[in-house]
């Protein structure tokens, strides 16, 4: 078994499907969709992007099911991990070009941007420069403005399962210094 591979698959859901980016992303749609900025309004904002051919498109997260679609209401965000993973970069240009602006909730707006900071860490695992301190370090912090924004109404098994990935990185990096000094 391939300790990055274990470790990927871990992030993958627990951190994208049904797990903290997906919970925080809901629970921060429907905060904004009380004022008009929710799931049709990221909608029509992710439809503005050119998704890179190479990776799973966001741009449907926020589409819903056609019963859905017929309803004028906000439906939560839904996808696959990898959807989910690669909307992460255009909805904090979302959170930065249209919730900011507006003033509202900035304890949500705080959580949400932390919380992709930390998705940001997670998808540039493999390329060697984040370390399981770094990745620590910014998981603290977007749980403690998690808390901040919703206290513990949120928090999930998976939100315990995540804090357990920068010592699995850890341990991951430590076989991989093994294989690589057995083979010199």
């Amino acid at each position: 078994m391939k300790a990055m591979d274990v470790i990927a698959f871990d992030v993958m859901h627990c951190w994208c499907q049904g797990g903290v980016w997906d919970i925080e992303l809901g629970a921060f749609m429907e905060k904004l969709s009380k004022h008009g900025h929710g799931g049709r309004q990221l909608h029509e904002y992710l439809q503005l992007f050119m998704w890179p051919k190479a990776y799973a498109s966001g741009r449907d997260i926020c589409k819903g099911s056609v019963y859905e679609r017929a309803v004028p209401k906000d439906v939560k965000p839904n996808g696959s991990a990898s959807e989910l993973m690669s909307a992460g970069h255009v909805v904090r240009k979302y959170v930065e070009d249209v919730v900011m602006p507006t003033g509202l909730h900035p304890a949500h707006v705080e959580s949400i941007l932390r919380c992709i900071d930390v998705l940001d860490l997670l998808s540039q695992v493999i390329t060697g420069r984040v370390t399981p301190a770094m990745l620590a370090d910014a998981m603290a912090i977007h749980y403690k403005a998690h808390v901040i924004a919703y206290g513990y109404t949120l928090f999930v098994p998976k939100h315990h399962y995540m804090l357990h990935i920068p010592a699995q990185l850890d341990s991951g990096l430590v076989l991989c210094a093994r294989k690589v000094a057995q083979k010199s």
